[in-house]
């Protein structure tokens, strides 16, 4: 039914146009597109500063420009490790998983932290409310027989069991 074609060799052909968008070429193609403009700066920057230092500590400085400039800001802080990597060409496939793993847990571990906390506060407020109106009732039944007001009557306005009253 099918023809077996995993001797033959593939039979594929593409053409593929490759723009330059580095800064001052294809300026017009490159602010078509605020990723593309952004790129360009990037790159401009990271060839800027290996003018002056190693290239690794180019890459990491054109980066950080970058996210405190809002140039490609999201990607670069989602990315900045795969992005270093490639660039200084030490990038695989593999690498790139894991690194997408650990970034993944770190995430995670960041929004069950901040649920975690948001959780502890919603508690401690409710924890703290009830122990303050507790001793709020506490003061005012002992206010109440101090100033000589029977158990029944200070039980009937705050709640409280005569016996506890009692114990006061």
């Amino acid at each position: 039914m099918f023809k077996d074609l995993s001797e033959e060799a593939p039979r594929l052909e593409l053409v593929v146009r490759v723009y330059n968008v580095n800064k001052g070429r294809n300026e017009e193609l490159a602010n078509r597109s605020a990723i593309l403009k952004e790129y360009s700066i990037f790159i401009y920057l990271v060839r800027e500063y290996a003018k002056s230092m190693v290239r690794d500590k180019a890459i990491l400085n054109a980066i950080d420009d970058c996210v405190r400039h809002n140039v490609l800001k999201d990607f670069l802080r989602e990315h900045s490790s795969e992005v270093y990597n490639l660039l200084l060409g030490d990038w695989d496939i593999e690498e790139a998983a894991e690194v997408r793993y650990e970034e993944g847990i770190a995430i995670g571990e960041a929004r069950g932290e901040n649920r975690g906390i948001v959780i502890g506060e919603a508690r401690g407020i409710a924890i703290g409310r009830t122990e303050g109106e507790t001793r709020g009732i506490l003061r005012t039944a002992r206010q109440m027989k101090v100033k000589g007001f029977n158990a029944a009557v200070i039980s009937e306005i705050t709640g409280l069991p005569e016996e506890e009253i009692d114990g006061l």
